[in-house]
């Protein structure tokens, strides 16, 4: 079926092609720069509210296609009086590989990827941070723990202190030129990669 421009003027009225009628319901908003880029059907539509980024990742990682199904002896066959229903037991949570999806792990295609890298930002006021230790442990012994004592947050501080050129990034431009080394506690210069920066949610509840 062709697609027709949104542009078209003349599908304001009804007209016939290939014994095919048409009119203004076949008209799809779409991107020419896109459907020449990779040959496909792209429906592109416009969003306004912030509820269409939380379907799209919801959408994304809903997990694999499942199915239920059960395995039972045919009782017609066996001569076998009928059985009460358990359904219980019918219930079976199975997961559903489809034609498409087997012959991609058959060719070793690449299943996942992220490009760039995301850096979650972690920031907390002074004396504030979050401490996490288990029950038998002794309170002297965690607070000189350096896990508890530095952080990315504090780093960042050390770090505009120490490097001139970091003093004109903001905390959350700060990942695309420095690395922050969880073994060392500390932000370097970033040598290659680029990575995005993306800072956690905090409630209005915190003050």
């Amino acid at each position: 079926m062709d697609t027709l421009s949104i542009d078209d003027s003349h599908l304001l009225t009804p007209y016939k092609k290939k014994g095919i009628h048409f009119d203004n319901t076949r008209v799809v908003p779409y991107n020419k720069k896109l459907l020449l880029k990779y040959h496909a059907h792209i429906n592109m539509e416009w969003f306004n509210k912030s509820t269409s980024i939380k379907y799209l990742f919801k959408y994304i990682h809903k997990g694999h296609d499942r199915i239920t199904a059960l395995v039972v002896h045919n009782s017609a066959q066996n001569g076998c009086p009928n059985e009460p229903v358990d359904e219980i037991k019918q219930y079976l949570d199975c997961r559903y590989v489809s034609p498409c999806e087997a012959s991609w792990r058959i060719f070793s295609y690449s299943i996942h990827g992220r490009q760039p890298a995301v850096e979650r930002m972690f920031f907390h006021l002074i004396g504030e941070k979050s401490v996490y230790y288990p029950d038998h442990a002794r309170m002297e012994n965690v607070l000189e723990e350096a896990s508890v004592t530095e952080s990315m947050f504090t780093s960042w501080l050390v770090a505009n202190q120490t490097y001139e050129g970091a003093r004109q990034l903001t905390y959350g431009q700060f990942i695309t030129k420095f690395v922050y080394h969880k073994r060392e506690r500390a932000w370097k210069p970033q040598k290659k990669g680029y990575t995005i920066g993306r800072l956690i949610w905090v409630p209005p509840t915190t003050g």
